[in-house]
């Protein structure tokens, strides 16, 4: 028997998670022997995550509460929040490996959309939510569509890069082509919200979220307004496919990816 990887997921109340079981598949289809755990913490991660990686792991997601805290260790690219960290190998003589961060939202999402059809370039985008991972988001769809962004606190603004093609959203001015919610609890003010904005024909409603109450009341919105719903599981595939190849250089199949998307879980 070959090596065994070990990889896992680091969060908070994440029982929920697919990660483990979208990996195995993964792990099986390229034959490799792995181990995928779920470390749900109620701490801080960083201790945990050294501690990791000094005992043999390979890799590790990042999801909530602590991708940004992750980001400020761990992030090369400056990026506010990151969901993957792998070892890379500094090129010095004394070959020293480092623990590295890449954030895989944006381009999950995006994959998911073309895997669907989805054409984003060019197009009408709002992105509601701009906490860690719609931030990502945000700074990688900026350059592909004209994206509008909303967010509760409107200091979250400030933080916003002026050399992004950002919009900050105003009721009633445009109307969308996909709108992309990245709020995970709802409150009645933000589905009124919702409620008024204004959707091109064949528009898409995507909740980035998955296995979460938001899924049930944004996809009932979306019927109301006669529009495509997708929830976050598809994005969750694609940036799981990220990480497999960041960390063993390996592409999953379409075929896997879209069968794991379309079974019931």
């Amino acid at each position: 028997m070959g090596m065994k990887y070990k990889l896992g997921i680091v969060g908070k109340d994440i029982a929920y998670s697919l990660s483990p079981y979208i990996h195995s598949s993964f792990g099986k289809e390229a034959d490799i022997q792995l181990t995928y755990d779920i470390f749900d913490l109620d701490a801080g991660p960083l201790e945990f995550i050294e501690k990791f990686f000094e005992e043999g792991g390979t890799g590790l997601n990042i999801t909530k509460p602590f991708k940004e805290i992750v980001a400020e260790r761990y992030s090369s690219l400056g990026d506010v929040s990151i969901n993957t960290l792998s070892l890379e190998t500094k090129a010095d003589p004394n070959n020293n490996t480092v623990i590295k961060g890449t954030s895989t939202d944006g381009a999950g999402l995006l994959e998911d959309l073309i895997s669907r059809g989805i054409n984003v370039k060019n197009k009408n985008v709002l992105l509601l939510g701009l906490g860690g991972a719609g931030y990502a988001i945000a700074n990688f769809l900026s350059h592909i569509c004209s994206l509008h962004v909303w967010n509760r606190s409107k200091n979250k603004y400030n933080q916003l890069d002026p050399s992004q093609n950002l919009k900050i959203f105003e009721e009633n001015k445009t109307s969308y082509d996909l709108v992309i919610s990245c709020v995970s609890s709802l409150d009645e003010a933000y589905l009124e919200l919702i409620s008024d904005i204004k959707f091109n024909a064949e528009a898409h409603f995507v909740d980035i979220n998955y296995r979460n109450l938001s899924n049930e009341r944004l996809h009932a919105l979306a019927k109301t307004k006669n529009i495509n719903f997708l929830d976050g599981r598809g994005m969750l595939v694609e940036q799981a496919a990220l990480s497999f190849k960041e960390w063993f250089g390996i592409i999953p199949t379409k075929e896997i990816k879209n069968k794991i998307k379309n079974e019931r879980l």
